[in-house]
């Protein structure tokens, strides 16, 4: 594709996100001889959909996402609707030749995943899902650490991973999140786990492989039907390591994870707030390295082969999308850089294994 004409359905934080690194995209000319612009935008709320179109300049705006999907001037849609519309979205783009962006999660159930994937493969979607931190360089720094085998001789067994995940609750309107639509079960399905530490389910198999067991515990302090604000899961990696992941919704306003892990020889700690990532890797017998975000950040580009272009400042949401619009543009999928359906798919089965062990108080293998 050399014109890529974007429609973004879905005007709330993660809209404007994907809007802002999109036009930083477009402007800065990463892509030679492409043209990328936004089209068109949606929302069923009139007035900030209004307030939206006139701000960032959109020529089109629609209220109805199918009006859209039949405008004629888009050729490429960005989901960030509520969890509770991705599927019949989805399918419908699909469907109209588009090609498709979505946020996670995917959908509320495997089987509307599945309906999703069935849309892709019939009509040659080129798709691509919103699990951002795949595409921090932060992110992509540790998993080239854990699979390089000079490292994995001198750390040893990986033995334990903690991976704690804590946010301000994203339903307040206030705050970090200016929308209320998390509290609702019709709209998001359930909670923290499923809302926010998918991402870490997700995290966790990008740097290890398969996660083959979960015991979890799941909590509903803040009293919202079916949306937990605590969670906390032991889990089983394939290669024999255990470790416990935590996902928290409280009113402290942070967005924040912390991660250790530890092998024989060896310990990372690791940070992630507001896009950026800290840390420090220490093994046996040397002198700790701590983690210098310019070098990820020129390391990472390299690897994706855009060093010789500016670092994206939105990060993550940057990274994943300039990766999404390389592969309209080439036709060359950065899986697993970034997540695809199937891997979207499989972060939605472990979350449901989770909720399943909960209730019956016993392990699960997902």
């Amino acid at each position: 594709m050399d014109d890529i004409r974007v429609g973004i359905i879905g005007v709330g934080l993660l809209g404007n996100v994907h809007l802002m690194a999109l036009q930083t995209i477009a402007e800065a000319g990463y892509f030679d001889g492409v043209d990328i612009s936004i089209e068109a935008a949606c929302d069923t709320r009139e007035q900030h959909l209004a307030e939206y179109k006139e701000l960032h300049g959109i020529p089109r705006a629609f209220t109805d996402y199918r009006e859209l999907l039949q405008d004629g001037n888009v050729n490429t849609v960005f989901i960030a609707t509520p969890t509770a519309y991705h599927k019949d979205i989805f399918v419908a783009a699909a469907d109209a030749g588009m090609q498709v962006f979505c946020e996670k999660p995917l959908a509320f159930s495997i089987e509307d995943i599945d309906e999703m994937i069935a849309a892709r493969d019939r009509n040659g979607t080129r798709t691509q899902v919103g699990h951002s931190l795949r595409a921090h360089p932060g992110f992509w720094h540790v998993r080239s650490l854990v699979r390089d085998p000079a490292n994995r001789e001198k750390f040893g067994q990986l033995q334990n991973v903690h991976f704690r995940s804590d946010q301000a609750k994203p339903y307040t309107g206030s705050g970090m999140h200016p929308s209320i639509w998390r509290q609702d079960k019709t709209l998001a399905h359930a909670g923290t786990l499923f809302e926010h530490s998918i991402h870490d389910f997700d995290m966790l198999r990008y740097w290890f492989g398969e996660i083959t067991e979960v015991y979890a515990k799941v909590n509903y302090f803040a009293g919202i039907d079916q949306i937990e604000d605590s969670v906390s899961a032991v889990f089983e990696l394939n290669n024999g390591a255990t470790g416990v992941l935590s996902a928290i919704w409280h009113d402290v306003q942070r967005d924040a994870r912390h991660i250790e892990l530890f092998w024989e020889r060896a310990f990372l700690s690791m940070d992630y707030s507001m896009l950026n990532v800290t840390g420090t890797l220490k093994v046996q017998g040397e002198k700790a390295v701590k983690f210098k975000q310019k070098e990820m950040d020129e390391n990472y580009r390299q690897h994706i082969g855009f060093s010789d272009k500016p670092p994206m400042w939105v990060k993550n949401y940057g990274y994943e999308d300039l990766l999404y619009i390389a592969y309209l543009v080439d036709g060359v999928s950065r899986a697993p850089l970034v997540t695809d359906l199937e891997q979207g798919r499989r972060a939605t089965e472990i979350v449901e294994a989770c909720y399943r062990s909960s209730r019956q108080n016993q392990p699960v293998n997902p």
